[in-house]
C-alpha cells in the first residue's frame, strides 16, 4: 500500500481517548473483568508481580480461596483484603507486569494441591495427580487467552463523553495518526480517513483475541533477572532449618526446579511431585513465550509507514506514556524522520509527565529546542 507523505505525524495514546471521558485504563478494564470473570482478576492479583496478593493473607489457603470458583461472590464481599499494591502498581502497569508471573507462587500452588503419595501406592488417583495440574494450567490460560477476550469484548463498550465537542482538539487532517489504542475514536469523531489513522496494536473491529497485548520482555532476560534476585534469599538455599532445629534438603518445588544443581539428589518425597513439576514448568515457560509482545513482527507489518515519514517537519504526542515497553516503536519511527530540523511537540497532564518527557527526549536525543 502506499502511503502519502505527510509534513504530519501524530502519535496518539490511551491519554487521548480518556481526554474525551472514555474510561479506558487498564484498573478499568479490571473493574469490567469483576463483573464478567472475577476469577481472573484474583488470578492476576494473586500471582503477577513480585509483591502478589499472596503475601496479603495469612495462610496458603486464603490465596487459594481467592481463585476458587466457589468464591467469585466473595470477591465483593468486605472478606477481600484491599489490593492497595494491586491498585497502585500491578494495574497502572498491567502490560510490564504480564511478564511477572510469580514462578514460586504458582509451583506453590501446585504443591499445596498435589496428593502427597507416590505413583504406585494403592491410594494413588490418576485425577487426583492431574485436577492440581490441569487447575493451574487453566489458571495460566485464563490469564493469556481468557484475558485478551475479555480485553477485545471490553474495548467494545468504550465511548466518548457527553459534550466532547466542548473538549474538541484542533488536529490536523492530511496528518498521518500512529495510535497505541484499540478504539476507533480518531475515525469516528474527527473523521480522519481510515488510511491514515495506523492502529499499531490492533482495532477493535479486527477479529476476535487479535488485539496485540504483552510485556515485550525477552523471556531468557525475564527469568536471569528473576533467579539473580532469588539467589540470596534464604528460602532457596540448599539446606533449611525446620521448626525443630533441625536442618533438612530443601524441598520446595521452586529450589528443586531452578536452584538445585543435580536432580537425583533433590529431595522430591514423591514420584508425583516430581513430574508434576515438569508438567508444570512447561507451562510457565509457555505463558511467557506466548504473551510477549511481538514487538518486531509489528515493525515489519508497518514498514510502509517507516519509509513514508522522512518528509514529516512536526511530530506531535498526545496522551502517550512514553514507556520503555512501547520504544523499539518510538526507535524505529526516529530512524525514518529527517536527522535535523524535525519539530517535537508533547501532551503533559502533571509534573509526572514532564518528567517522563524529559527523560525521553534524553534517551531520544531530541534538543529541547525542537
Amino acid at each position: 500500500m502506499n502511503i502519502v507523505k505527510p509534513k504530519h505525524l501524530y502519535v496518539i495514546g490511551n491519554g487521548f481517548d480518556r481526554y474525551h471521558g472514555a474510561q479506558s485504563s487498564f484498573w478499568d478494564f479490571r473493574q469490567y473483568m469483576l463483573r464478567r470473570n472475577p476469577n481472573v482478576v484474583a488470578q492476576f492479583d494473586v500471582f503477577f508481580g513480585p509483591n502478589t496478593l499472596c503475601n496479603t493473607f495469612k495462610s496458603p489457603e486464603g490465596w487459594i480461596d481467592a481463585i476458587d470458583d466457589r468464591s467469585a461472590r466473595w470477591y465483593y464481599g468486605k472478606s477481600y483484603p484491599k489490593p492497595k499494591w494491586s491498585e497502585g502498581h500491578l494495574w497502572c502497569s498491567f502490560e510490564e507486569y504480564l511478564a511477572e508471573l510469580n514462578r514460586e507462587k504458582v509451583l506453590e500452588f501446585l504443591d499445596m494441591n498435589l496428593p502427597p503419595i507416590n505413583s504406585d501406592d494403592e491410594d494413588f488417583s490418576m485425577a487426583d495427580y492431574y485436577l492440581p495440574i490441569d487447575r493451574t494450567k487453566d489458571m495460566i490460560r485464563d490469564c493469556t487467552f481468557e484475558m485478551r477476550f475479555l480485553l477485545h469484548k471490553w474495548v467494545n463498550t468504550l465511548h466518548f463523553a457527553k459534550g466532547w465537542k466542548n473538549r474538541k482538539l484542533d488536529l490536523a487532517p492530511e496528518a498521518l495518526y500512529l495510535t497505541f489504542n484499540y478504539t476507533t475514536f480518531l475515525e469516528d469523531l474527527y473523521e480522519v480517513p481510515a488510511e491514515q489513522v495506523f492502529h499499531i496494536h490492533g482495532s477493535r473491529k479486527d477479529k476476535y483475541g487479535s488485539l496485540i497485548i504483552g510485556h515485550g520482555m525477552d523471556e531468557n532476560v525475564v527469568f536471569e533477572r528473576w533467579k539473580h534476585k532469588c539467589e540470596a534469599q534464604k528460602r532457596f538455599r540448599p539446606n533449611l532449618k525446620g521448626r525443630n532445629g533441625h536442618w533438612f534438603a530443601n524441598d520446595r518445588l521452586p529450589f528443586l526446579m531452578y536452584f538445585l544443581q543435580d536432580e537425583s539428589k533433590g529431595n522430591w518425597r514423591t514420584d508425583t511431585r516430581y513430574y508434576a513439576l515438569q508438567e508444570a514448568v512447561e507451562v510457565i515457560e509457555q505463558y511467557y513465550a506466548t504473551n510477549r509482545k511481538q514487538t518486531e513482527a509489528v515493525i515489519n507489518k508497518f514498514s510502509n509507514l517507516w519509509q513514508s515519514l522522512d518528509d514529516v517537519q512536526k511530530v506531535t504526542v498526545i496522551g502517550h506514556s512514553l514507556s520503555n515497553i512501547d520504544m523499539p516503536y518510538f526507535e524505529q519511527m526516529a530512524n525514518g524522520l529527517k536527522k535535523q530540523g524535525v519539530e517535537w511537540e508533547f501532551s503533559v497532564h502533571d509534573k509526572k509527565d514532564r518528567e517522563r518527557v524529559s527523560h525521553f527526549c534524553r534517551k531520544m536525543k531530541i534538543s529541547k529546542d525542537s
